[in-house]
């Protein structure tokens, strides 16, 4: 990044930093290269935070049409998901929390292996996990805790063995505003700051802990301002400005690789309920809703700036919208004719060499399901 671009990402602030407006106008003297984004760059975290809201909406209509038992949706949170994904580098492990959809998909994380997940399919996981608690090993990202917060220590823990290997490694660790009142968020900041590990904590604050408002979260005037009791940076940034998060977070990562440990705030609005198990109208104003939709919509305000620098057009856009309808379909099809995991998938994986023992309760388990069908 520029210094230029650099001077307006400072933490402290007392606004969230933002690079475009709510109808995608620039705030500031910069350019996407700047940042380090290309033309196309633009246009595939454009088409992410897309695919992610369309995956949201399949993701619930599964769920209502009871094929998956339980979803969380991210809808309203695609920037902050995509653009955070989008910086994290390769090599680097990503430990998510319930709502990182858009960071697992720029991963790499295959459609057809989320959609399998949450509707109790054989998958990379074998169903252990329940719906939507994502995870793979190859893509470096460990799989979710439905507790919140308990995955912060986890990722300090993986910051101190990286420091001990001497390994050039970071890792980033997502949690929600109700995570950051737990006692592991205070743990994971103390051991990050004196340990000085490659640890990132990117709190996506959504304004609600399930039906818990931030007014009744914290008494200071942001999260990011904790930062400053644990000796390190924290960065107050606008959530739902793909190109504040991704410049953020690209910076945040170059600060871990050199073993300073950061907090980032990315302010954003959650639309739906907390899950398919809540329902956000007995406890939320819909008025709230409709401003952030109307005002602050991440992917409103990407096709607004898209537009404004000559990058979007009608044409590509609808060209898009079937591309994506294409691919979510396709992968639900296939997510669909995948079996379901068998009995003996109970005992798989635990051992790198199954013991007699437990290969003869396997074997004992299926005899008695075979001679009962």
């Amino acid at each position: 990044m520029t210094e230029k671009t650099l001077d307006y990402i400072k933490p402290f602030t007392d606004e969230p930093i933002r690079f475009i407006g709510s109808e995608g106008e620039p705030l500031l003297d910069f350019k996407p290269e700047d940042i380090g984004l290309s033309e196309e760059d633009l246009k595939t975290l454009y088409y992410y935070m897309k695919l992610t809201r369309a995956f949201d909406r399949k993701g619930m209509f599964l769920t209502r049409s009871g094929k998956a038992l339980f979803y969380v949706e991210v809808a309203g949170q695609e920037a902050a998901t995509v653009a955070s994904g989008y910086a994290i580098p390769e090599n680097d492990w990503i430990f998510p929390a319930h709502r990182e959809h858009g960071v697992l998909i720029v991963r790499g994380y295959p459609l057809v292996e989320l959609f399998a997940q949450i509707m109790g399919r054989m998958e990379v996981n074998k169903a252990r996990q329940m719906p939507v608690h994502w995870g793979m090993r190859k893509l470096r990202i460990i799989t979710i805790s439905s507790p919140v917060g308990n995955q912060l220590p986890q990722a300090v823990g993986i910051g101190m063995a990286i420091n001990y290997l001497k390994r050039d490694e970071a890792i980033i660790a997502y949690v929600g505003d109700g995570g950051s009142s737990t006692g592991d968020f205070h743990t994971a900041l103390t051991f990050a700051s004196v340990f000085k590990t490659p640890t990132i904590i990117f709190v996506q604050n959504n304004q609600w802990a399930i039906s818990v408002p931030t007014k009744r979260q914290y008494g200071s005037k942001n999260i990011a301002i904790k930062a400053i009791a644990y000796g390190i940076d924290g960065y107050y940034i606008d959530g739902n400005d793909f190109l504040a998060v991704y410049a953020t977070t690209k910076l945040a990562f170059e600060k871990a690789h050199n073993k300073e440990p950061v907090l980032i705030e990315a302010m954003t609005y959650r639309y739906g309920s907390h899950s398919t198990a809540d329902q956000a109208d007995r406890y939320r104003d819909i008025k709230e809703l409709e401003y952030w939709q109307k005002t602050w919509d991440p992917i409103k305000r990407a096709k607004l700036y898209l537009q404004r620098i000559g990058i979007w057009n009608e044409k590509w856009e609808r060209e898009l919208d079937e591309q994506i309808e294409d691919e979510l379909n396709k992968a639900i099809d296939e997510a669909e004719k995948r079996p379901e995991p068998g009995p003996e998938t109970t005992f798989e994986d635990v051992y790198a060499q199954m013991p007699w023992h437990i290969k003869e309760e396997m074997e004992e388990l299926l005899k008695e399901i075979n001679e009962g069908a």
